[in-house]
């Protein structure tokens, strides 16, 4: 509230001013109480707080409010974070008051009555109050209330809470105000205002008020369950008249309000948790009659649920497919919570419910008719329920391959093992496959979704398919798998000549070639080896001659390797060679400088040249009176040689020869001046 009241009260004597600021509550502790200036006009404060209104501030939708029921009361309250709050200057404690939630300044009360204040406050400091901090009176009419009592929450800054206070009125009619502040966990007390030191107060007329008795009769029915409607009936009796005005009902999630008739009342109040409950039934008053309040206990047993599975798509499904399965569980109060078992397929799965629905998938690994069901466990508000739901599962799809077909190329009449795999999304299918498409075929019994076979059998050679074809189950359909597989016939591979032989080095080699098999004839190729320089034989009419040539002379072996054609399987054939010593030609290509004088130094250079590898070893020079020998490299060599006379002698170069190559010889005329 911002600017409270302020008014005049005239008395017989003399005119006061009383001026009441309550926004903010700045109003330094007083000293002394109010009650004695008030005593003579306790009729016309009666009257002038008719007109402010007695009836207590209900507290807004959503916040909580404190009532004790015992004395000394005890401080239980939900802090609530205040909206758009501006940001205050810093101070540890300090306090804004809010306003009056009950018993406005001014209110009456009826002599002697027992009554609760409540103070809505906001925590305006840096500093959470806690269990430490305690709502302490500070100066005023006590009346009857404790001297301290201790916050039991925590209230952070900027939150606000509702704290109240049990207190009773005092006998004497008159004007009362009680001063209040807050105390922390150092015994320091702390209130509103600029310098946080302004206590709160309770301002009440005692104005002769007829005390009032509010009794919850009935709360039918008790026990309730979540969501149930309970009709609570109210009497409020007090003096010789009948109250009048309302009484309102709290402690459900539902409240209500009760307009008094002839003192009574019934409204309806809801809970929509399971759990012990107290109800409180707040009567407001009336100008006669003083507000009072009454409680009773309530029992919410766990409600019923029903469980009710509203999807389970694709239906009809196959096997191995995932179904989501959609579940919905409905009780009269709030959501449902926990999880729900789902049964009934191969693989099952459980739902957490969120706002009382979920899903999760089943799968089925069998082919027909079956039932789904949904089993709610219950949770602290609800008791289990189930529901059941028909699903057909009809025939999957399958994938028949045929992993293996060994050998591959067979020949004809020979035997060959077929594997068969057969797949389906849920279980391994059973039942046969039958192998076509060879001269002798097989039929195979499947075994965890597989099988072989080792009696198929093709006659001639050629390009084949063979099909695996599954029959099928109570759960899958019929499917088929094909793979190509090659017969060929055997071969023989014979080297018919290879001539000369022996060769030399260098020499061309003839290598005649035959392949014969027991079918077609065979075409293709045949690759020769063996040799340094070798050749390929392209079949006609299953034969063929190409030449090699050998280097080195020796020992050699001659393999001609059929590599097969789309009839016919490979061979090979070897057969031994013999390269014999080759001839050679030496050549003096100089002897430099011819003519030469008698005691010149006399250079000779020499080639030896050979049909094969490059020959190697020596050459010996003679003729002249100093002669040479030289090691070839390469095939030639040079030395220096020198002649003691004049004359035309004659140079002869001797080739030694080698592995390969036979001695040759050469002579050269010179001219010695």
């Amino acid at each position: 509230m911002s600017l409270r009241k302020s008014f005049f009260i005239a008395l017989s004597a003399a005119a006061i001013l009383i001026v009441t600021a309550c926004v903010p509550r700045s109003t330094p502790d007083t000293a002394a109480t109010l009650a004695p200036m008030y005593t003579a006009a306790a009729q016309t404060l009666q009257a002038l707080a008719s007109q402010v209104g007695n009836t207590p501030t209900p507290s807004p939708q959503g916040m909580p409010t404190f009532t004790p029921t015992a004395l000394p009361p005890t401080a239980t309250f939900t802090a609530t974070r205040v909206p758009n709050t501006p940001t205050l200057a810093t101070r540890c404690d300090w306090v804004a008051f809010l306003s009056d939630v009950n018993y406005p300044d001014g209110a009456n009360v009826a002599s002697s009555a027992a009554f609760t204040k409540t103070w809505r406050l906001q925590n305006r400091g840096t500093c959470t109050w806690t269990s430490a901090y305690s709502l302490v009176f500070s100066s005023g009419a006590q009346m009857g209330g404790p001297v301290a009592q201790a916050l039991l929450g925590n209230v952070a800054p900027g939150q606000m809470v509702d704290i109240s206070v049990n207190l009773t009125a005092p006998a004497t009619l008159g004007h009362y105000r009680g001063y209040w502040m807050l105390q922390n966990a150092s015994g320091v007390r702390f209130g509103s205002g600029p310098d946080a030191n302004a206590a709160f107060y309770v301002d009440i007329n005692v104005a002769g008020l007829v005390a009032t008795t509010t009794t919850i009769t009935s709360d039918t029915p008790d026990p309730s369950t979540p969501g149930q409607a309970v009709a609570v009936k109210v009497t409020v009796v007090g003096g010789t008249t009948v109250p009048t005005g309302t009484v309102a009902i709290t402690g459900a999630n539902t409240n209500c309000t009760i307009t008094l008739a002839s003192g009574s009342g019934t409204c309806n109040a809801i809970f929509t948790a399971a759990g012990a409950k107290t109800l409180t039934a707040t009567y407001s008053g009336d100008a006669s009659h003083a507000p009072s309040v009454g409680t009773t206990s309530h029992t919410v047993n766990p409600g019923t649920t029903t469980t009710t599975i509203t999807a389970d798509t694709p239906d009809p499904s196959v096997p191995g497919q995932a179904v989501p399965v959609n579940v919905t569980v409905t009780g009269a109060g709030v959501a449902p919570g926990g999880t729900v078992a789902i049964t009934g397929a191969d693989t099952n799965c459980t739902i957490t419910l969120a706002n009382g629905s979920g899903s999760c998938n089943a799968i089925f690994g069998t082919s027909g008719a079956k039932t789904l069901t949904a089993t709610y466990g219950g949770d602290a508000n609800y008791t289990g329920s189930l529901d059941t739901e028909a699903h057909t599962v009809g025939q999957g799809a399958t994938t028949t391959t045929i992993t293996a077909h060994t050998p591959d190329p067979s020949v004809p009449g020979q035997a060959v093992t077929v594997i068969v795999t057969v797949s389906g999304a849920g279980a391994a299918p059973t039942g046969t496959v039958a192998i076509t498409g060879a001269d002798s075929n097989c039929t195979i019994t499947l075994a965890g979704g597989s099988g072989s076979c080792s009696t198929v059998i093709f006659n001639r050679e050629g390009a084949k398919t063979l099909t695996a074809t599954y029959s099928g189950d109570a759960s899958y359909l019929t499917s088929a798998g094909t793979a190509s597989h090659a017969v060929r016939n055997q071969t023989t591979t014979t080297i018919t000549a290879h001539a000369p032989d022996p060769s030399t080095p260098g020499m061309a080699v003839a290598i005649s070639v035959t392949v014969s098999s027991g079918g077609t004839t065979p075409g293709g190729t045949v690759a020769i080896t063996g040799a340094d320089s070798n050749c390929s034989i392209t079949l006609v009419g299953g034969s063929g001659t190409c030449n090699i040539t050998f280097n080195t002379a020796g020992a050699k072996t001659i393999t001609a390797a059929y590599g097969g054609d789309a009839l016919n399987l490979g061979s090979a054939a070897s057969v031994g060679h013999t390269v014999g010593q080759g001839l050679t030609r030496v050549t003096i290509t100089s002897d430099s400088p011819d003519p030469s004088t008698a005691g010149q130094s006399v250079v000779v250079t020499v080639i030896v040249a050979g049909a094969g590898a490059t020959p190697t070893g020596t050459v010996a020079i003679t003729g002249a009176d100093i002669n040479c020998t030289i090691t070839l490299s390469g095939g030639a060599g040079s030395c220096s040689v020198t002649f003691n006379f004049v004359g035309t002698p004659t140079l002869t170069a001797t080739y030694s020869g080698d592995a390969n190559y036979l001695p040759s010889t050469a002579n050269e005329m010179h001219t010695v001046n």
